[in-house]
């Protein structure tokens, strides 16, 4: 609806999987489904067969002299996910993007519904590749409170380490990505090397790189290793020792700040109307953080330093991206250093 903008892509997911139209909803154009799916709602309970040839996607119009439109993708020369990208420009200035996803769906929720929890999990460990452990964490959460479950103490201290350690590979990466889409490679390769040197530390710490089917409902898969944590520690110091100077030279490097000083801003009436989160929302004034605000387990005990900015423009995406990693790092110490005894799951 109007008041909740951010809710029409969901709104419109629901509809081309279950057929449930939104009320007021203000969008009803497919999101998910391009018509080449051989039924319609496949979700719903009795999904019709489709009949006729797939339409073409409707963009909104482009509106205003000089205004003019381009596509980019579904396919595209990267390992993301493949997406059309409608962009709107006047001159260099993105006057609208949309973003057409699903070319890629794996209907998931079919494939998880009516398992036990437990079967469940791998579906939703594999929603996506680069959050695993928040969405099994979230899932695992949901289904210990619906059956009275309490996770051991151990299980919770380490699935915060788990989800610190994949916030943190998720920034080194992020953070180089930017560097190179900007056209300054050096910090790209560094920090994807030292990205590298942490998903090997986590695989021998926990049995799998990106960590995935880690946590479970009840608590954790499997404790982490004893010489694991030693290889953890030492590549969580790698990091505190090299980011300060890739940081300096990221912010003295004059062609980079040209490229991401007040590119991309994001008003902040804006991020509030869409209710952004994570570093899109905290860039632009919004200090909402899960972690700190619901302070749920372990975070009740180990509350995380929460970095904020205001001028919500990518420089200041990248920089929350650098403090979040500085004060991440003791994060993830303290939380090791104060590791409970015991076991890791409440499910025998």
């Amino acid at each position: 609806s109007p008041s909740r903008p951010a809710a029409a892509w969901f709104e419109r997911a629901i509809a081309d999987l279950w057929a449930w139209q939104a009320e007021g909803g203000s969008d009803a154009r497919p999101w998910l489904d391009h018509g080449r799916w051989a039924l319609r709602a496949p979700l719903s309970s009795e999904p019709p067969p489709r009949i006729g040839e797939p339409p073409q996607p409707v963009f909104l119009p482009a509106e205003g002299e000089g205004v003019h439109q381009f596509p980019l993708g579904p396919v595209m020369g990267s390992l993301g996910e493949p997406a059309h990208h409608r962009f709107q420009v006047l001159g260099e200035t993105i006057v609208r993007l949309e973003v057409l996803l699903g070319y890629t769906h794996k209907g998931l929720p079919a494939l998880w519904r009516g398992q036990p929890p437990l079967r469940a999990a791998p579906f939703i460990a594999r929603l996506s590749g680069d959050s695993t452990v928040a969405h099994a964490w979230a899932f695992a959460g949901a289904v210990e409170r619906a059956l009275g479950v309490e996770p051991p103490p151990r299980a919770v201290a380490l699935r915060g380490v788990l989800a610190e350690l994949e916030r943190l590979a998720n920034h080194l990466r992020d953070i180089g990505a930017l560097s190179g889409e900007a056209g300054f490679a050096w910090p790209q390769a560094r920090l994807g090397a030292l990205c590298e040197v942490l998903l090997r530390a986590s695989e021998a710490a926990f049995g799998h790189r990106l960590l995935m089917d880690r946590v479970i409902p009840g608590g954790l898969a499997a404790d982490i290793s004893l010489d694991g944590r030693e290889g953890l520690r030492a590549a969580l110091r790698l990091v505190a020792a090299e980011l300060p100077s890739i940081r300096d030279v990221m912010e003295e490097h004059a062609s980079l700040q040209d490229r991401i000083s007040g590119c991309g801003v994001l008003k902040p009436e804006w991020a509030s109307l869409l209710g952004a989160g994570g570093i899109v929302g905290r860039a632009a004034g919004r200090g909402f953080d899960a972690r700190r605000d619901l302070a749920y387990p372990p975070y009740d005990q180990h509350p995380p330093t929460v970095p904020q900015a205001s001028a919500s423009d990518v420089e200041a995406r990248l920089t929350l991206r650098l403090e979040e990693i500085s004060v991440g790092l003791p994060l993830i110490e303290a939380l090791l250093d104060s590791l409970p005894q015991g076991g890791v799951s409440a499910v025998s």
